[in-house]
């Protein structure tokens, strides 16, 4: 988690089930120098960080029985103190779990989920919804999330059918090992749409659908 690329605060993952105690690091000049923080107590895990603005942080962890536990700084890193973490997201932690915690409780996934993106903006107006959400390792890229749709009701049914058929051309992601790829998403019994196929288009690859019934296609670069 970056604020504006110059304070990155980064972690391993760690887990609450094995007790292998996690690393949180700390740079302050855009990635050149880490130090390791000293948080009392050590989490086994975690499961959320945060970098509002260049001072205010929140490390999110889990002690060895999988308890969450909030660390908060308001000096930049210097000085910690704890912090209540109720009403906020996070994953599990047991990642074995498919499971993250939000404002409302914990909440199912259809996987088994390895990071949280940053929620950046959330409107919600006359039944629609817009959220901008943000990767923690790109905080100058961000995506706007919406059931918005300019038009009557039937127009709403409609694109919602061709979203469902692929007809509108959704995601498109690369994979170094497409097989590899596609064993895993099954493993999470995710649906696959079509199988790694070579297509007449000159690439290999498949498509699977998400939660929400949109069309994500994944090919493997020639090599």
């Amino acid at each position: 988690m970056s604020s504006g690329g110059r304070i990155i605060l980064s972690s391993t993952r760690g887990s609450c089930r094995d007790r292998t105690q996690t690393t949180v690091r700390l740079s302050r000049d855009r990635g050149q120098t880490f130090r390791t923080l000293k948080l009392n107590p050590r989490p086994s895990a975690v499961l959320a960080l945060e970098v509002v603005g260049g001072d205010s942080m929140l490390v999110i962890g889990a002690d060895d029985r999988c308890r969450p536990a909030g660390y908060e700084s308001r000096d930049g890193g210097r000085t910690w103190e704890k912090a209540d973490v109720k009403g906020r997201w996070h994953l599990d932690g047991d990642p074995a779990q498919r499971q993250v915690t939000s404002p409302n409780g914990k909440m199912d996934v259809p996987c088994r989920p390895t990071a949280l993106s940053s929620v950046r903006n959330d409107v919600a107006r006359d039944g629609s919804r817009w959220i901008t959400v943000g990767s923690t390792a790109q905080p100058d890229v961000a995506i706007v999330l919406t059931n918005y749709v300019a038009g009557s009701p039937a127009d709403l049914d409609t694109v919602a059918a061709l979203v469902a058929k692929g007809a509108l051309y959704g995601c498109h992601f690369h994979a170094d090992d497409l097989d590899a790829t596609f064993e895993k998403i099954r493993a999470a019994e995710a649906e696959i749409v079509q199988e790694p196929t070579e297509q007449p288009w000159g690439v290999r690859d498949g498509a699977v659908r998400d939660p929400s019934g949109n069309l994500v296609r994944i090919d493997q670069p020639p090599r």
